[in-house]
């Protein structure tokens, strides 16, 4: 009977002498998170509130889908007006604007220079002098078809003829 009841003395013993020790882990993970990654967080979805309430005309941005522009008109704190284009202009919800961007960046985006001079000396590149030309092949493939066609219609009449002389002779 001793041994059940120095049992029961100590359980209780356990659950009184609350341990703070042991939360100390959990405390500091917590306050090493808050700090590294909500805290910074925090303030960059501050910084970016601000811009975009400070959009103003002719401001040059960059949107979260990857469209540059210029401010045209801001129609109200949550959208404005974009020319991404000369009078090109889209209406665009002010909290898809990623960034203000400096007008030499936004200018210098234009890639339709650029790459159709490539373009064409891709394609100068892929083609062989060994090809026969387009009118060519057609020409070629027109003789093939009509040859196809008349070897079927022989075969055709040879058999009419043969069917024919089958049933003279029955």
């Amino acid at each position: 009977m001793d041994f059940l009841f120095t049992a029961a003395q100590a359980d209780t013993a356990g659950i009184a002498g609350f341990d703070f020790m042991g939360l100390l882990p959990l405390v500091l993970v917590f306050v090493v998170m808050y700090f590294l990654l909500i805290r910074p967080q925090q303030k960059k979805g501050q910084e970016t509130r601000r811009m975009q309430q400070s959009l103003q005309k002719g401001d040059h941005i960059l949107t979260n889908g990857g469209i540059f522009g210029q401010v045209a008109k801001v129609i109200s704190p949550e959208q404005v007006s974009l020319e991404i284009a000369d009078g090109v202009k889209v209406r665009v919800a002010t909290s898809m604007i990623g960034s203000v961007v400096p007008a030499s960046a936004a200018a210098g985006t234009s890639t339709t220079t650029a790459t159709k001079p490539a373009l064409t000396a891709v394609s100068n590149t892929t083609k062989s002098p060994a090809k026969k030309p387009a009118a060519k092949k057609t020409a070629t493939a027109a003789k093939k078809t009509t040859a196809k066609k008349t070897s079927t219609a022989k075969k055709t009449a040879s058999k009419t003829t043969k069917a024919k002389s089958r049933a003279a002779s029955r």
